[in-house]
Formats: C-alpha cells, sequence, structure tokens
C-alpha cells in the first residue's frame, strides 16, 4: 500500500491561522528570501546587534561617568537620538532601497565614495574588534579562567566567519531563530528580581550637576548611533520602510539601555553599580526560582553569544559589502582575512584596566563623532544630489 497524503487547499483553512502561519513563514524567511529581506528580519538583526552594545558594552561605562543619574542621560540622550531618526530616514527617503554606496559612486564618482567607504568599515571594524575582545574577556573573567585566551577567540571567530560566510540570508534566520529566546531570558530576569529591586535609590536627581548626566548621554548616544547599519542593509529590503516603524525601533533600543540601567541602580545601588564592569551579567547573580533554584547565571551565556554572534558576523560581512567585493572566492578570502586581523587585534595584550581606558576615553567617543559625521554627510549629500543623475538612475 502507498500511503497518500492530500494537501489542504488555502482557502479551506482557518483564516486567522493561515495569517499566523504565513507570519511565521515571514519571519523565519520563506518567500521573502528569494528577493530579499523584510523589514522584520532587518530589526532582528538589528536587536541583536545592537542590543549587545546598549544592553552590555555601554551602561558600565555609563554608571561609572554618571553614578545615579544615568537613567536620565539615558532618556535625554534618546529624545536626542528619536530627532536624529529623522536625519537617517531623510537618506534612506532619497535613496530608498538602493545600495547607499552604489547610489554614491555613480552619483559622486569614486573619490568621495572610497573616503565615505573607507571611514565606514573603519566603523563596522571597529564595531565587531570591540565586540570580540569584550566578549574573550567576558569570557575568561566569567566562566573560563583557565581556558587561554587565543583557544576562546579562534573558535568564536570560527563560527562567526562561517556565519558571514553563509551571507546575509544565514545571520537574518540565525537572529529569527536566536532572538526570541533572548527576549524570554531578559522578561525573565527582570521579573525574578523585582523583590531585589529598591527604587528610592533612584533619588536625589543630578546632586552634582548637569556634567555627569552629559557624560552619561555620551555613552548612550554611541549605542543609539549604530541603528546606522539599517542605512548599510536597506539594499536587502523587499519593500519600502515608512518612518513609523523606523521610529519604533529606535524606541525599543532606548529601552534596552534604560532597563538594565535602571535595573542595575536599584539592584546594587549607584556606588556598586557604577564599579562592575558588566552589570546585566551580575544582575543574572542575583536570579533565582524559589528558594532551592539558584546560579542561573549560566543563562546569560545564551544572552551575550547570540548577541555577539550576530553582531561580529554582520558588521564584518558589511564591510565586504560596503566595498561592493564579489561572490566568490575574492569575498571569501576577504572575510577570512577580516576575521583573522579582527581576532589577532583582540589579543593584543593589554589589561582589563586599560582596554576599559581606552574603551571608556578614546574608543567610544571617537565611535560616536564618526557616527554622526556620517550620517550628516550622507543627509547633504542625498539632499543636495544632482538632479539630472538621480533621475537617470530612477
Amino acid at each position: 500500500m502507498h500511503a497518500t497524503w492530500h494537501i489542504l487547499p488555502l482557502n479551506r483553512i482557518n483564516p486567522n491561522t493561515l495569517q499566523i502561519l504565513l507570519g511565521v513563514r515571514d519571519y523565519f524567511g520563506g518567500e521573502i528570501m528569494k528577493n530579499g529581506l523584510s523589514f522584520t528580519q532587518i530589526v532582528v538583526m538589528l536587536l541583536l546587534t545592537n542590543g549587545l552594545m546598549n544592553h552590555v558594552i555601554v551602561i558600565p561605562m555609563m554608571l561609572d561617568s554618571a553614578k545615579r543619574d544615568s537613567w536620565i542621560s539615558v532618556l535625554l540622550a534618546g529624545l536626542l537620538y528619536l530627532l536624529w531618526t529623522g536625519l537617517l530616514y531623510s537618506v534612506y527617503k532619497k535613496t530608498e532601497n538602493e545600495h547607499l554606496f552604489q547610489w554614491m559612486k555613480q552619483t559622486y564618482g569614486f573619490p568621495l565614495y572610497f573616503v565615505l567607504a573607507l571611514l565606514t568599515c573603519i566603523y563596522c571594524f571597529a564595531i565587531a574588534t570591540m565586540t570580540m575582545t569584550d566578549t574573550i574577556t567576558w569570557i575568561n573573567l566569567s566562566f573560563a579562567p583557565e581556558t587561554p585566551l587565543g583557544v576562546n577567540t579562534i573558535l568564536f571567530a570560527v563560527l562567526c566567519l562561517v556565519n558571514a560566510l553563509f551571507g546575509i540570508r544565514s545571520i537574518a534566520i540565525t537572529s529569527s531563530v536566536l532572538l526570541p529566546f533572548v527576549v524570554l531570558l531578559g522578561f525573565f530576569v527582570m521579573s525574578t528580581n523585582f523583590p531585589n529591586k529598591d527604587y528610592s535609590l533612584l533619588l536625589p536627581i543630578m546632586e552634582n550637576g548637569m556634567p555627569p548626566v552629559l557624560k552619561g548621554m555620551m555613552y548612550a548616544g554611541t549605542g543609539f548611533v549604530e541603528l546606522l547599519l539599517f542605512l548599510f542593509l536597506k539594499h536587502h529590503l523587499q519593500s519600502k520602510v515608512p518612518y513609523y516603524q523606523l521610529f519604533i525601533l529606535a524606541f525599543v533600543m532606548i529601552g534596552l539601555t534604560f532597563g538594565p540601567t535602571l535595573g542595575a541602580i536599584v539592584e546594587f545601588g549607584p556606588d556598586k553599580a557604577g564599579k562592575l564592569r558588566y552589570p546585566a551579567y551580575e544582575e543574572w547573580r542575583l536570579a533565582n526560582i524559589g528558594l532551592y533554584i539558584e546560579h542561573l547565571d549560566f543563562l546569560s551565556i545564551y544572552q551575550w553569544f547570540s548577541g555577539a554572534f550576530t553582531r561580529i558576523s554582520l558588521s564584518l560581512l558589511l564591510i565586504v559589502e560596503i566595498l561592493m567585493i564579489p561572490y566568490g572566492k575574492k569575498r571569501i578570502w576577504w572575510l577570512i582575512g577580516l576575521f583573522f586581523f579582527s581576532s589577532a587585534l583582540s589579543l593584543y595584550p593589554m589589561s582589563a584596566i586599560q582596554y576599559y581606558s581606552l574603551l571608556s576615553k578614546q574608543i567610544m567617543p571617537s565611535l560616536l563623532v564618526l557616527a554622526l559625521s556620517l550620517s550628516v554627510v550622507f543627509a547633504l549629500l542625498t539632499a543636495f544630489a544632482p538632479r539630472r543623475k538621480q533621475h537617470e538612475e530612477s
């Protein structure tokens, strides 16, 4: 006997069920992947990429500089950030889903394209190397102090390299699988730590005036402006993106910084929180289930690795896309070289204190200035682009 399979016609499926199935298909790729990515998939990648920055890397420096007023720094920087998204969207509106640097090369010529592409590649490479260094440092300090740094670096770099070699679709699909569990774990640690929170520690506000708040705003802003990566991904989009969707994404990213910053202050106090290297990780050490289940901090490994895995893979892949390296052996060797160079820099002999000082005093301010400068230049170039050439390309 042979089994006979009957395919249920779409018109016989409950409309609500069909809508859910189509939504799941689109979230994980589905038909949209044939022609590009959905905005949802771009959002998923950006949330994991920027989430690690806003949720983990930025917060220690912000708490160290602004202490109790760090949450005010996030809110004030967030207001400016929401205004900045209008500038970002103006660039998108003028170029829509066209490759930004291809448009720039055709409109303004190779020299200007090359300079801006080089600066953007430096920005993306710094993001990847900073993430690799922080991840390996955290692994060494937290749960694998006896494992050589080189072994951890090579293993993690190879995983990210494989993801990047498979291209943007691989990163989009893996991000779509990883993010839901990252979100669930985030809500879990937030809810289980409610008994440990003392909101009176948020007061008094601005007892040292505005200077600490302004310094904290600088660190918060460095994380926020990574939304600039959207402009480097937009040519993968299948459909146009209205402004309100970008605005909502920016608002969510503010929450990714505000939540753990507030949590660190009310759980540890402003002084102790400012001395912790990774407050978001330390919050996991407070979490427990009932009286008998503790030491749940191992769950933070999944959260951190998910963000770092996506962030490093995407940042270095964007470099070959910005330079428009064609698919094939040339792109493969470029990616291998980028991952090797990034891994080598992350292994540069430097103490944790020296690295933190370099990160907080030089790298973070430089990244903020570079990202803001690039966004302004992109906005000016798209606003004053020669009409004739714009028309020819359209």
